[in-house]
């Protein structure tokens, strides 16, 4: 009996930690200009917050001509989510010393895809009055 224990408490221990990340999921693809990638809180197999969202090389227009951008959300050092409801989210953030503004919204597609759009508006590093216009994303599992 004893030599069953132990490798079931070893089986157990190990799948823990496989579960605790089975809870999120990173969905990534590709957008109008660059691309996108998400971790997204998932429960039951059903999408409940998106952890962070990132864009990768959008293009903007400014007013020194055009500029590409990389950022996330939350912004580096913060702490925030976006709750899923109806399969739907919505992010809208801001900063405040250059005046940029981030808009996204997106719809989960079952449970391996999703799509959406973002816009991206303001001042970056070098360039002034900077906009993206609305940039169609997908992202998959």
């Amino acid at each position: 009996m004893k030599r069953f224990l132990a490798p079931l408490v070893l089986i157990a221990a190990l799948a823990v930690p496989a579960t605790a990340l089975a809870g999120v999921k990173t969905f990534s693809g590709d957008a109008t200009t660059g691309s996108v990638t998400m971790e997204v809180k998932v429960k039951k197999g059903k999408p409940k917050k998106v952890n962070e969202f990132t864009f990768i090389d959008i293009l903007l227009s400014c007013a020194e001509g055009e500029d590409i951008v990389t950022g996330r959300y939350p912004a580096e050092g913060f702490s925030s989510s976006a709750k899923v409801k109806n399969k739907r989210f919505s992010i809208s953030a801001g900063e405040i010393n250059t005046g940029a503004g981030l808009e996204i919204e997106g719809k989960f597609q079952g449970k391996s895809s999703a799509d959406g759009t973002l816009q991206i508006a303001g001042d970056t590093s070098d360039h002034t009055d900077c906009v993206s216009g609305v940039i169609d994303w997908t992202a998959n599992r």
